[in-house]
C-alpha cells in the first residue's frame, strides 16, 4: 500500500500518540525507562513470531507461488503463440544450423520477442490488414474466449494473492482485453449476416480488434519484462 492510500485517521492517531509520548517523557517520571522495556519486549516478541511462524509459513508458499508462476508463464507461452501464428502468421527461422537446442530455443524466444515488438509499432491500419488477411479469413472460433477463461481459472484461487500486485494488475488487464477482442471479432464477423448494418458492425469491430490486440502485445511485453519467459520451444500447428 502506498502512503498516500492510507486513510488520514491513521496519521492522526500516529501524531496524537507521539504528542502524548513527548508529554509524558517529559513530565511523567519513569515513564522513558518503563517505555523502553515495552519496546524491547515488543520488539523481541515481532522477531520470535517473525522467525518461528511467519518464515516457516513463506518457505512453504513460496513452493506454492513458484508452481503458480510457472503455470501462468505455460499459459502465457501458448498465448504469445496463438497471437503470433493465428493472426499474424509469424514463422520463426529454426533454419540455423546449430544442433545446440537450447541455443535454438533462445533464438526462437528472442525472435517471438522481437515480433511482438514490432507488431506493437504497427500503424492501426496496417496491424488490421494482417489480422483480416491471416485470421478473419478463416473460420473463427471462440480461441480468446477460451484463453481468457483458462487465465481466469488461474486468477480465481487463493494462491494468486502470494504474486506481485503490479504482476495480478497485468494478469488481470490480459484476461479482460481477451474477452474483449473475442467481442470485437464477434461484433465484426457479424456484419457479414446483417442486411443492411455490415458497415457499422465491422467498423465498431475493427476498433475493439485493433485496440485489444495492441493492449494484449503490451500486456505480454510487460509480463515478458517481469520474468514470465516463454519456456518451450515453438511449436507450429497443423493447419
Amino acid at each position: 500500500m502506498k502512503l498516500g492510500d492510507r486513510p488520514w485517521m491513521v496519521y492522526s492517531l500516529f501524531l496524537l500518540a507521539l504528542l502524548g509520548s513527548f508529554y509524558l517523557i517529559i513530565f511523567s517520571e519513569g515513564f522513558l525507562g518503563n517505555i523502553m522495556v515495552e519496546l524491547i519486549g515488543a520488539v523481541i516478541f515481532i522477531l520470535i513470531i517473525d522467525q518461528l511462524l511467519l518464515k516457516s509459513q513463506r518457505k512453504r508458499w513460496r513452493v506454492v507461488k513458484h508452481e503458480i508462476e510457472h503455470i501462468l508463464s505455460r499459459t502465457l507461452n501458448t498465448l504469445r503463440d496463438d497471437i503470433l501464428l493465428n493472426m499474424f502468421a509469424f514463422k520463426p527461422d529454426i533454419s540455423a544450423g546449430t544442433a545446440d537446442l537450447d541455443l535454438l530455443e533462445n533464438s526462437v524466444r528472442e525472435q517471438k520477442a522481437s515480433k511482438l515488438q514490432e507488431l506493437y509499432q504497427l500503424e492501426s491500419e496496417q496491424m488490421f490488414e494482417m489480422i483480416k488477411n491471416n485470421y478473419l479469413s478463416r473460420k473463427y472460433e471462440d480461441l480468446f474466449l477460451e484463453k481468457a477463461e483458462d487465465l481466469w481459472r488461474i486468477l480465481n484461487t487463493k494462491y494468486i494473492e502470494h504474486l506481485n500486485p503490479e504482476e495480478v494488475k497485468l494478469f488481470l488487464a490480459l484476461h479482460l482485453h481477451l474477452r474483449d477482442l473475442h467481442a470485437g471479432l464477434k461484433t465484426y464477423l457479424r456484419g457479414q449476416q446483417e442486411t443492411g448494418k455490415k458497415g457499422y458492425y465491422q467498423q465498431k469491430g475493427q476498433r475493439s480488434i485493433i485496440h485489444n490486440t495492441r493492449e494484449i502485445i503490451e500486456n505480454l511485453i510487460e509480463l515478458r519484462k517481469m520474468g514470465y519467459q516463454p519456456s518451450s520451444i515453438y511449436i507450429e500447428e497443423e493447419q
